[in-house]
């Protein structure tokens, strides 16, 4: 919530006080000028600045990007179905800790035949990351994956997905 911050002269109290010079005398109604009063505001716009720049991170813009080589799986297109066992029967599908410890925890699932996917909205700019399935389902968010993974019976794990973009 805003908060109201009190202003004398533009200067802090605590620091009025502590320096030596005197504060300036209050003009009288016989000098004309009319002594200042103290004003409430709001400061919000300082807060306003403060969140923007909390929401970019360092990691955004560090690392470096490579491309790597994946070869597609072949797959079926998507028919309406309700996911079962049989979604991730073929061994093309099926996760081998044995076979795959040696590639990126990430690049895991895109190996076995699922696809990731990136979309822009128009105005807003925002990103969103779904999850293409093997079956062809399209997983928009990371219970989606866990459900998807437990009614299949998959072995593979949920820290495999990511859907920061």
């Amino acid at each position: 919530a805003p908060y109201i911050e009190y202003k004398r002269d533009g200067a802090d109290p605590d620091t009025a006080e502590a320096s030596e010079t005197p504060p300036p005398a209050a003009s009288t109604e016989s000098d004309g000028a009319v002594p200042k009063r103290a004003v409430a505001r709001k400061s919000t716009a300082s807060r306003k600045q403060e969140f923007q720049q909390a929401t970019t991170t360092k990691w955004e813009y560090e690392g470096t990007v490579s491309s790597v080589d994946v070869k597609p799986v072949s797959k079926e297109s998507f028919r309406t179905h309700i996911c079962s066992v049989k979604c991730m029967s073929d061994t093309r599908f099926q996760y081998k800790e044995s076979e795959h410890k040696t590639i990126n925890p990430l690049m895991i699932p895109l190996v076995l035949g699922w696809e990731r996917q990136v979309s822009k909205h128009k105005l807003g700019g925002r990103r969103k990351v779904f999850y293409l399935t093997p079956c062809g389902r399209r997983l928009r968010h990371l219970e989606d994956v866990h459900r998807y993974l437990r009614t299949t019976q998959s072995s593979m794990e949920i820290d495999f997905f990511n859907f920061d973009w």
